[in-house]
C-alpha cells in the first residue's frame, strides 16, 4: 500500500473516530407523580466521560406544543441523565411525548400516558 493511501486511511479514521464511538440514547423511563404534577424523566446513556459525551436536551410535548426542555453540559451520571419537569396543565391519562438528544450523536423519542 502506498504511503499516501495509508494517511488518508489514517486520517479518516482519525476524523470519523469520535462518531464511531457516540451512539444514541437507549431507552427512557419515567415516574409521574399526579399530586405535584412532577414528571421525573431517566434517560438511559452510557458515556464513559459525561463531562464530553452527553445527553445535552430532554423536552415534553404534547400534540401542540414544547411544554418544557431542558438543556445541558454534560451528564450527571455516566449510565445517564435524569431531570425532573413540572407539567402544569395535565392529568393522569394524558400522552405526552419525551425527546432526548445526544451531545456528540443520535436521538430518542418516547410517548407514554401520564
Amino acid at each position: 500500500m502506498k504511503t499516501a493511501q495509508k494517511i488518508i486511511i489514517t486520517l479518516c479514521l482519525i476524523l470519523t473516530g469520535n462518531t464511531v464511538l457516540a451512539h444514541p440514547p437507549k431507552d427512557i423511563s419515567t415516574v409521574y407523580n399526579p399530586a405535584n404534577k412532577e414528571i421525573t424523566i431517566f434517560v438511559e446513556h452510557y458515556s464513559a466521560d459525561p463531562q464530553t459525551h452527553y445527553i445535552e436536551i430532554i423536552s415534553v410535548s404534547d400534540e401542540k406544543t414544547i411544554l418544557a426542555s431542558q438543556s445541558f453540559t454534560n451528564q450527571t451520571s455516566n449510565k445517564g441523565q435524569t431531570c425532573k419537569i413540572i407539567l402544569t396543565g395535565k392529568k393522569p391519562g394524558d400522552s405526552v411525548s419525551i425527546y432526548s438528544k445526544c451531545n456528540k450523536f443520535g436521538k430518542k423519542r418516547k410517548t407514554i400516558v401520564l
